[in-house]
């Protein structure tokens, strides 16, 4: 298998630690130690793990790269670090205090990116590429943004101003619409979660907090009245 630097996912030669398009330096380790190590391969050598991208309560996401399509994705791991901790084969080993109900909060890791799929027809949204189970837990393959989150853009530029602001959030809220439409309820909007990619277009992350609704039927026309 090819060499890949593991931030941008560019071919680079044996031996050689700089990578040519990113610049990122492969001879420090800079990964969480909780975390995958960079170059593991998951579901069955189809994905390429890379750097850690984020890390909450509940997850740690990673770039990746399908190596199949050869393009980057983003790959989320249920990993609760007050439940579990990760062994020397990658694989969690989950607390003698955990509940035998925890295997219902893994699952509902997986259903809630099922759910997630529906927004896939939803401009805006991150999309679902693929759900699989590995090392004792499970993962939620998305989309990658390029770009940077509306929390880092507010602490690089300061508060937007009115207009700005709107223009920002329009979108999402006509994402949030049709995620409304198809009964979906996200509940956890926040600057973290609002991406702004390089052609400053606006998506919205992380539908997992989210949770389902019916939405009302039309309301049909009213009996005559007598």
């Amino acid at each position: 298998m090819a060499s890949y630097c593991f931030q941008c996912f560019h071919p680079i030669a044996p031996g050689e630690a700089v990578c040519p398009r990113c610049g990122r330096d492969h001879s420090v380790n800079d990964q969480p130690e909780f975390a995958l190590p960079p170059g593991t391969l998951l579901h069955a050598g189809k994905y390429l793990v890379g750097k850690v991208l984020g890390q909450g309560g509940f997850g740690i996401t990673y770039i990746g790269f399908d190596l199949a399509l050869e393009m980057r994705v983003a790959i989320k791991e249920f990993f609760p670090m007050n439940l579990a901790s990760r062994s020397a084969d990658s694989s969690l080993i989950w607390h003698s205090s955990v509940s035998a109900g925890e295997t219902v909060t893994r699952e509902s890791f997986v259903k809630e990116a099922r759910k997630m799929a529906k927004t896939d027809s939803i401009p805006g949204v991150v999309q679902v590429k693929d759900i699989f189970y590995e090392n004792n837990t499970s993962y939620i393959v998305m989309g990658y943004i390029e770009g940077e989150t509306l929390k880092a853009r507010l602490g690089r530029t300061g508060t937007l101003r009115p207009q700005a602001a709107l223009e920002c959030l329009m979108p999402v809220m006509k994402a949030l619409k049709k995620a409304h439409a198809v009964g979906l309820i996200h509940r956890d909007i926040s600057p973290d979660n609002i991406m702004l990619d390089r052609s400053e277009e606006v998506w919205l992350l992380d539908l997992g907090p989210q949770r389902t609704w019916t939405p009302p039927r039309a309301a049909g026309p009213s009996p005559p009245r007598r």
